[in-house]
């Protein structure tokens, strides 16, 4: 069965009509009562077929459609906020929506007939890019925190003046609410999900609780049940893994899936993999006339680039046009010249500040 619904999101963002039309409409398919066995080694999505690879990724694409339109921000429609995944349960008891500003998550739960393993659900919400306060500068500030690397001591006035250290560590908070929701659910096997920032704190969760767990309060319950991720346009995780002392991550166990022309996720493969082993599927969209020309010359201040980053990075291109569409090709390379073209680029970063529309 399929339900498709129609947002209304309120009129104040500086997103607000690109975010109507991304939130146009949300698929909800009737879950298969035995794929989330399948999660354990993801493998399969290199050559799976469409309809298996749907199975999955419209599952968590519904989860990041609710991660934004359920939890406070530019996006918020309190309409959504009961409503879960079709065969899965919304839990109240564990959700991370934080009304003066930190790291979003929701969690959705499975209960397996055959094996009375409950198998779990942890969507993470992406960057808040439209005007909704203190969302949008909390979660600015953070991502300034976590892919750049500096300290908080070191952040902007406005940000130390805003939020406490302890709501800026994403990573740590993210950590956390998957101790907690292990700890409530022992044994529980898990998929983390999520968009842009979401998608990376998914990666980096994944990696870290592969690895001993050693960051998280999880640390004591590191061996209960798995911990697999497949997020949606990632930026590059590899400077905050190799901060943690993680090295490679397990191909078979997290899948990063993006568009070959959106900005965040291409910075994630050029001008070198920072994917950390990660199975990358690409969707290879139409060209637009904006994305030519940031990649004609990989500036990442380039106007040019700033549409793109709105035509192919934001989670309505995603939502409407990629996860119901053919799968992706599980091929890491990016189109030729590119390679070249960012190899010797010079200010080609993960910034690429999207253009503020009224």
């Amino acid at each position: 069965q399929r339900l498709h619904c129609v947002s209304r999101l309120s009129p104040m963002g500086v997103y607000r009509s690109l975010v109507r039309a991304a939130l146009a409409a949300i698929i909800i398919l009737e879950a298969c009562a035995t794929f989330p066995t399948r999660w354990q080694n993801l493998s399969w999505v290199k050559t799976c077929s469409d309809a298996e690879f749907h199975e999955t990724s419209i599952l968590l694409g519904n989860a990041t459609f609710l991660s934004y339109t359920s939890t406070f921000g530019s996006y918020y429609d309190p309409k959504y906020d009961n409503v879960s995944l079709v065969g899965w349960a919304r839990n109240h008891d564990h959700v991370s929506n934080p009304s003066e500003g930190g790291m979003r998550a929701l969690l959705f739960t499975q209960e397996e007939d055959t094996r009375h393993t409950p198998t779990g659900i942890i969507v993470f919400r992406g960057t808040d890019v439209g005007s909704a306060e203190p969302s949008h500068s909390a979660d600015e500030c953070a991502d300034t925190m976590l892919w750049d690397d500096v300290a908080y001591t070191d952040l902007p006035e406005n940000c130390k003046a805003s939020f406490s250290a302890h709501q800026l560590d994403y990573l740590q908070r993210a950590l956390d609410f998957i101790a907690e929701v292990r700890e409530s659910f022992p044994g529980i096997n898990l998929m983390l999900t999520g968009h842009s920032l979401g998608a990376g704190l998914a990666v980096l969760a994944t990696g870290i609780q592969n690895n001993g767990g050693s960051l998280a309060r999880g640390q004591e319950v590191a061996e209960q049940g798995f911990i697999r991720a497949m997020g949606f346009a990632a930026p590059g995780v590899n400077n905050v893994l190799k901060k943690k002392g993680i090295g490679s991550l397990n191909p078979s166990k997290i899948v990063a899936l993006g568009d070959v022309y959106d900005p965040v996720f291409v910075s994630s493969l050029c001008p070198s993999d920072t994917t950390s082993g990660s199975t990358i599927c690409t969707w290879r969209s139409n060209a637009t006339e904006s994305c030519d020309k940031c990649y004609e010359h990989f500036n990442s201040t380039d106007v040019a680039c700033r549409v793109c980053f709105e035509e192919r990075h934001v989670y309505k291109h995603y939502n409407s046009v990629l996860i119901p569409g053919p799968r992706p090709s599980c091929d890491p390379r990016i189109p030729d010249p590119w390679g070249e073209r960012c190899a010797a680029a010079k200010n080609w970063t993960r910034h690429v500040a999207p253009v503020l529309v009224d």
